[in-house]
């Protein structure tokens, strides 16, 4: 593991890190080892999904996510044509 560290130009420490799954590393960490073991960076990650690393507090996709925005943002203009005075239904003027 030294020379793989030494090798790579990372620290002793941040390799062990990664090798106990204690540290998610880098695009940039993955190609430096990639390169070291002469294989491809892809090969290090082929397979994994989401569900590898552990509970999630929100599952969405990112096409979810640009559902719901589009959603809120056709609701808000919808909603300031039917309230003129803004959502919170009081006017400036006091």
């Amino acid at each position: 593991m030294d020379d793989l560290s030494h090798l790579a130009e990372l620290s002793l420490t941040s390799v062990g890190k990664i090798e106990r799954g204690a540290q998610s590393p880098s695009a940039e960490t993955l190609v430096r080892l990639a390169t070291v073991l002469e294989i491809d960076a892809g090969s290090l990650i082929s397979g994994l999904t989401a569900r590898d690393f552990g509970q999630r507090t929100r599952q969405y996709t990112a096409r979810d996510f640009i559902r719901e925005q589009r959603a809120r943002e056709q609701g808000s203009e919808a909603g300031s044509d039917d309230n003129p005075m803004g959502a919170t239904g009081t006017s400036s003027a006091g």
